[in-house]
């Protein structure tokens, strides 16, 4: 994954994208402090999502999923290694 890392001050830098008729793809380029992503849905679902690759050269890491696009994403939270929020 290719991108520039989180904006000044922040941790996280995440984005949706798809079209009508496929899938919705999420992708997140966070700081090491982010070990998990919590994704919560409008259904009321939440998914914790684990890093899908790093770069440790340019201190990032990595987090996607895919989702059908009817469902809908409410939001994204970094979190620490102990469960604790990073950003959102």
């Amino acid at each position: 994954m290719r991108g520039p890392p989180p904006y000044p001050g922040r941790n996280l830098n995440a984005y949706t994208a798809g079209d009508d008729q496929g899938l919705r793809r999420i992708l997140a380029r966070t700081s090491p402090k982010v070990r998990r992503m919590r994704m919560k849905l409008a259904s009321g679902e939440v998914r914790e999502l684990r890093p899908a690759g790093t770069d440790t050269a340019r201190g990032l890491n990595f987090f996607a999923a895919l989702l059908p696009w009817t469902v809908s994403l409410t939001s994204l939270t970094g979190l620490d290694a102990d469960g604790q929020i990073v950003e959102s």
